[in-house]
């Protein structure tokens, strides 16, 4: 499990699926660019959130600016979903960054990325 070390408050936040969990139930933002992408491969809102709540991280961008963010796979409507998320360490919010309909070609199982 990995760690992230909030400068500000001087608290250890974990990157996992129950803090993604527990900040979508509360407050929940999403970016423009996701609203365009579940446009695109017409995604819910609802789905975001079944997605989440029966999906699991994938992989972990810890590095990503201006917060460590993670991909995160979750099925909806019996749908495969990816949705891209970011937790600021500043506030109890979850930033939905991108999200869409992962292409079975380029994933193992839409968990491993194919190379």
């Amino acid at each position: 499990m990995k760690f992230r070390f909030c400068l500000k408050s001087k608290q250890i936040i974990k990157l996992n699926i129950n803090e993604i969990r527990k900040r979508a139930k509360k407050n929940t933002k999403f970016t423009d660019h996701s609203r365009i992408e579940m446009l695109n491969d017409r995604i819910t809102v609802d789905e975001i959130f079944e997605a989440i709540d029966s999906g699991e991280i994938t992989e972990q961008y810890t590095g990503d600016k201006p917060f460590p963010s993670c991909l995160v796979y979750g099925r909806a409507n019996n749908r495969h979903i990816h949705i891209v998320c970011a937790l600021p360490e500043h506030v109890d919010v979850l930033v939905i960054i991108t999200t869409y309909i992962p292409d079975p070609g380029k994933w193992i199982n839409f968990k491993i990325r194919r190379k």
